[in-house]
């Protein structure tokens, strides 16, 4: 049991041995880390940036699509009233004037 103890706490010792570093490679380690999370960053403020330009164009489409949607609205809505106006003097006996049946009145302009 004591050389399995004995055993174990060499291992130990090697092991923390090999992973002490002398001062110069904390710090090169700290500064490789630091470069990493500047990366990292960096990386995540271009992909924020493309994003936002993407929702950009995609909220300037959508604004486009609204506008032809609403116009369209606009046309079917007069297409309708004029197909009701004309159903609705047709079911009150009217029919379009004839050639015959125009009468062209001309109003000259009054100097005062």
């Amino acid at each position: 049991m004591r050389r399995i103890r004995l055993r174990l706490l060499v291992l130990y010792r090697r092991a923390m041995t090999l992973l002490r570093l002398p001062r110069r490679g904390w710090w090169g380690m700290a500064a490789g880390l630091l470069a990493c999370t500047c990366l990292l960053l960096l990386f995540h403020t271009s992909q924020l940036a493309a994003s936002s330009y993407e929702l950009r164009d995609l909220q300037r489409q959508r604004t486009m699509l609204e506008r032809e949607y609403r116009l369209g609205q606009l046309q079917l809505a007069e297409a309708q009233r004029i197909s009701a106006l004309r159903d609705a003097a047709t079911a009150a006996g009217l029919r379009p004037a004839t050639p015959e049946q125009r009468q062209f009145i001309r109003v000259e302009p009054v100097m005062r």
